[in-house]
């Protein structure tokens, strides 16, 4: 039985066998639904290898490009146009590279900003190792490393503007319930550095003060309400002060929704009865001490703000002379053991002997610190992403997972050419740079 099917590119004749054709739905997934998706099954085994290297004619890399996994993935990777971003790149860290060189006369004083840099990278990274597992196993405080009140030194150079800035913690971070993920940062007053101007946008409404991304100045210094990120701790710091995070802090969510509920509420925005008029003119007298209720309130919370402001202001002279004391993180975890917790102890071993080689370096006090360490950053975190596309491109990364990975990579490639600020500053752990028996499975 042959029944001709008018498409609108041609006519398309169905051969079904027996009296009857198949239902009408099984002949539209047939014709326009989905192909069958092919998986290669192929796969790298230690036997393949010695058999491929007692041959001239045939290489691993050859014999994985003629698998049929790795066939599509390296033409999608040629017909896309990662190489011509590959080269717009290159073109534009060349560019860098050489704008650097020639501002070798403004950087007098910190002539040490690349090893410090490495060095500040390494530390970032191993606070991040440590607080992740501190705060997954003790709680939100991290065992008193969070603590409101606490004093650490923070570096998010290229995003927020700062870095080895003093910053005190006035909300600890959360963690998320499931998997002990953080889901909140924590929240800390940051001291911005001396040739810190505040940005004037009006595009977007102000942040309102004692909230988030809100800007102020206290003591001829400027301050700033943010979100401190893991990554983004230089060391937390042994000295710890009381303060009163409630009138230091108000979360902007808790506002909007009391501002709201008010706005809706009949009860709130009914106006007050007309007073009584007294006779002996006792009414119009007010309570002794009653009339400075709102102004001690606000001078207690200028009052709050300027010791924290003094706290900051201390620390920052104490770490010039390199005397801010660095809290032990091992002391913050009693109890444990385990390998887990031997590894901790190394971690926290590294940090202190990274700090003490940071400190040694001359661009650690340089008023200038910022401005350099964003054109380093900028310019390493590019050649960090160059370096890995260019090896995701090439035959030693031959791997099933080549493609997504160039897509991070290219998508981050996209951002420098765009807007350096976004661009990612870390990337995924490549299983390309392990050896041929960590990667028995590369191709399937």
């Amino acid at each position: 039985m042959l029944i001709p099917i008018l498409l609108l590119l041609g006519t398309v004749i169905m051969c079904c066998f027996g009296d009857e054709a198949p239902p009408q739905f099984i002949l539209r997934n047939m014709l326009t639904g989905s192909s069958t998706k092919l998986s290669s099954q192929f796969r790298l085994t230690y036997n393949m290898i010695l058999n491929l290297l007692r041959v001239e004619d045939m290489t691993v890399e050859g014999m994985i490009k003629r698998s049929f996994s790795e066939f599509a993935t390296q033409r999608a990777l040629t017909t896309n146009e990662y190489p011509k971003l590959l080269k717009r790149g290159t073109k534009a860290l060349a560019k860098l590279e050489e704008e650097f060189a020639q501002d070798i006369d403004t950087r007098v004083g910190a002539d040490d900003i690349l090893d410090y840099y490495s060095a500040s990278s390494e530390l970032l990274s191993l606070n991040k190792e440590a607080l992740t597992y501190l705060l997954g196993t003790t709680g939100n405080t991290g065992g008193g490393a969070f603590t409101p009140g606490r004093i650490m030194l923070v570096t998010s150079a290229r995003k927020k503007g700062f870095a080895r800035a003093p910053a005190i913690v006035v909300q600890a971070p959360t963690l998320a319930s499931s998997n002990n993920a953080l889901s909140k940062p924590a929240v800390c007053i940051v001291l911005l550095p001396s040739s810190f101007t505040p940005a004037v946008d009006d595009t977007k409404p102000a942040p309102k003060e004692f909230q988030l991304n809100f800007v102020g100045n206290c003591k001829n210094r400027n301050y700033i309400y943010a979100y401190v990120e893991l990554d983004e701790v230089l060391f937390i710091s042994s000295v710890k002060h009381k303060i009163d995070s409630n009138k230091l802090y108000t979360e902007e969510s808790s506002g909007s929704k009391g501002s709201a509920a008010r706005s809706s509420n009949s009860f709130f925005n009914a106006k007050p009865m007309a007073r009584k008029v007294d006779d002996f003119g006792f009414g119009s007298m007010k309570p002794i001490g009653k009339v400075n209720d709102v102004v001690s309130e606000k001078t207690t919370e200028d009052q709050s703000l300027d010791k924290v402001m003094s706290y900051l202001l201390e620390a920052e002279g104490l770490e010039s002379n390199a005397d801010l004391g660095i809290l032990q993180l091992r002391d913050c975890i009693k109890g444990s053991q385990g390998d887990d917790v031997l590894r901790f102890g190394a971690t926290c071993n590294q940090i202190s002997q990274v700090v003490m080689e940071l400190r040694s370096f001359k661009s650690h006090c340089h008023p200038s610190l910022v401005r350099h360490y964003s054109t380093v950053e900028k310019k390493e975190t590019l050649k960090g992403t160059i370096q890995a596309l260019r090896h995701l491109l090439s035959n030693e990364s031959l791997q099933v997972s080549i493609l997504s990975s160039c897509m991070w990579y290219t998508l981050s490639l996209r951002m420098w050419l765009t807007d350096t600020r976004t661009a990612p500053t870390a990337f995924p752990r490549l299983s390309a740079t392990k050896s041929l028996a960590e990667n028995s499975k590369l191709c399937g």
